[in-house]
C-alpha cells in the first residue's frame, strides 16, 4: 500500500490495534513481539498512523478465532457489548474498567510504537460510551467538555441533536469532563499533555527502526527504536503485579540512558545490575542522546 512513496503515505495500523489489544487482555508480551517482528518499515516518507480506538468498533479481524475470544472474554464479555460477530462496541476507558493505570499504559504502549500515535476524541480525559445506543453509536457520545446538562456541546435543543450525551453513571459529564480535568493538576489530561510533549522529543519512536529487546519477563515488553546516532527505548509492565527486567543492553548504553517518563518516580538504572523495576501497569521511557551512542 505504501507503494515506493507514490500510493499511500499514511496506513490505519488494524494489525497492531489487534495485537496490542490482545496483549493487554492476556498480559503477554509476545504478542507485541510479533507486530514489531512482523510488520514491514515505512518508508522514510511514509507512516503508520497507530490507534487504540476510533470511530468505529474494535474490529478484532486480524486475530485468530481463539485469541479473539480471549480479547472478547476481558474486554467484550456480553454479547451486547459486541458488533458484527468482529469486534466490540465499547470506548478504551470502560474496556480497562476505569483503571487510569492501564489506560495510561495502553496510551504509552501507543505513544511508543514505530508510526504517528492518532488519539480519539475523549480517550485523553477518559470518556466512556452508551451500550443502550445501537450499534457503532454506542462510541459516539458528544464531546463532554463541561458538567452541564448539554456537556458544552451545543445550546440548541436537544431534540435537534443527531447524538447524545452521557449524562449519567462513572462516566457522565459530572464525573468525566474537560473543564474539571483543566483544574486538575493530577487529572488524566494532564498526563497526557506531559506525554504528548514528551513524546514529541523523541522521534526515535515515530521514524526509528524498532528491536525487540528481551527482558527476561513473559509479561515484560520492551523495545527500542533506533534513529541514525539516537536510541530511545521503552518497558512496559502488562500485568497488575510488580515486576523486574533485564534488559540486553550493554553496560555503556545503560549507563548512558536518560530517563524521560514514566508512571512513577524509580531508582535510577544501575548498569552492573542491568534491572528495572516496574510497578503494576507500569512503564518507562529512556534516551540515549547521540554523542553517548556509537
Amino acid at each position: 500500500y505504501f507503494g515506493e512513496e507514490d500510493q499511500l503515505n499514511v496506513l490505519l495500523n488494524f494489525y497492531l490495534c489487534n495485537y496490542l489489544f490482545l496483549s493487554l487482555a492476556t498480559g503477554e508480551a509476545s504478542p507485541l513481539e510479533h507486530v514489531l517482528e512482523a510488520l514491514p518499515l515505512a518508508l522514510p516518507y511514509d507512516q503508520y498512523g497507530n490507534f487504540l480506538r476510533n470511530h468505529d468498533e474494535l474490529d478484532l479481524e486480524r486475530l485468530s478465532e481463539e485469541d479473539r475470544q480471549r480479547v472478547y472474554r476481558e474486554f467484550g464479555p456480553e454479547d451486547h457489548m459486541r458488533a458484527f460477530g468482529r469486534g466490540i462496541r465499547r470506548r478504551l476507558a470502560p474496556m480497562l474498567g476505569g483503571d487510569e493505570r492501564r489506560i495510561k499504559l495502553a496510551h504509552s504502549l501507543l505513544f511508543t510504537m514505530p508510526g504517528t500515535p492518532v488519539v480519539r476524541y475523549g480517550d485523553e480525559i477518559g470518556m466512556g460510551d452508551d451500550l443502550s445506543l445501537q450499534g457503532r453509536d454506542s462510541v459516539r457520545t458528544v464531546m463532554q467538555w463541561n458538567d452541564r446538562d448539554d456537556a458544552g456541546f451545543s445550546p440548541a435543543d436537544r431534540d435537534r441533536w443527531t447524538r447524545t450525551v452521557i449524562d449519567s453513571g462513572p462516566f457522565g459529564v459530572e464525573q468525566v469532563n474537560v473543564a474539571e480535568q483543566r483544574r486538575d493538576s493530577e487529572s488524566l489530561l494532564h498526563w497526557f499533555s506531559r506525554a504528548i510533549r514528551i513524546r514529541s522529543e523523541l522521534p526515535e519512536f515515530g521514524h526509528g527502526e524498532p528491536k525487540v529487546l528481551a527482558s527476561g519477563d513473559p509479561a515484560v515488553f520492551a523495545h527500542c527504536c533506533k534513529l541514525e546516532n539516537s536510541l530511545s527505548f521503552a518497558v512496559h509492565n502488562l500485568t497488575g503485579e510488580e515486576r523486574t527486567a533485564r534488559l540486553e543492553l550493554s553496560d555503556e548504553e545503560l549507563d548512558a540512558a536518560l530517563e524521560m517518563f514514566s508512571d512513577n518516580s524509580y531508582e535510577r538504572l544501575v548498569p552492573a545490575k542491568k534491572e528495572l523495576t516496574l510497578a503494576p501497569y507500569g512503564f518507562r521511557w529512556f534516551r540515549i542522546q547521540k554523542p553517548l551512542l556509537g
